[in-house]
């Protein structure tokens, strides 16, 4: 046996494929999916993501090499390792999405309400003007997450009461230009 093939069956033993690493990645899961505090479970889940990441990219390459001998399934070894892994990535992207990781909170320094908010999505989404006519926050977003603050309109501007976001506001140009049209 060569060292190649010692590494992978170490990870991999020839008796079990399913034991061993992937063992050891599912209970690693299982504890950090109880955990609560979410800094610590971001801690966690990103120290175990990050070593077996480290060692799925190491054994996908000795694979490769060992795969040449034959007599090793790679859905039994690294399809099932990488599956893993993928799990452990979601509980982080998860975890650090829901948690603002560094402590750092949000506030709005002039309404004084004394609210925190873990991200910017949180911060704006709460914060930002409701449209009156379709009843939507009034926030610029990227990829579903909120950015910042909308441009928004009086309804009426005259009396500059009301709450109008930019596609309400349009729709209600597009309607007065029609009208306009038709009176003439």
């Amino acid at each position: 046996m060569d060292a190649i093939e010692t590494y992978f069956n170490n990870h991999f033993p020839q008796h079990d494929r399913s034991s061993s690493v992937i063992r050891e990645i599912k209970e690693e899961i299982e504890k950090i999916e109880k955990i609560a505090k979410a800094g610590e479970k971001l801690s966690k889940a990103n120290s175990s993501r990050n070593k077996h990441q480290e060692n799925l990219n190491t054994l996908t390459g000795y694979f490769n090499l060992y795969i040449r001998k034959g007599g090793v399934s790679r859905i039994d070894t690294i399809d099932g390792y990488s599956r893993q892994v993928d799990k452990l990535k979601k509980i982080w992207e998860e975890t650090f999405d829901k948690e603002n990781y560094t402590g750092n909170y949000k506030y709005n320094k002039s309404k004084k309400d004394g609210k925190k908010f873990c991200s910017d999505n949180c911060f704006y989404t709460h914060y930002a003007e409701t449209c009156d006519n379709c009843l939507e926050k009034c926030v610029s977003s990227y990829q579903g997450k909120a950015t910042g603050y909308a441009q928004t309109y009086y309804q009426d501007g005259v009396n500059k009461t009301g709450t109008l976001c930019s596609k309400c506001h349009q729709e209600k140009l597009k309607e007065a230009g029609e009208r306009a049209n038709r009176d003439k």
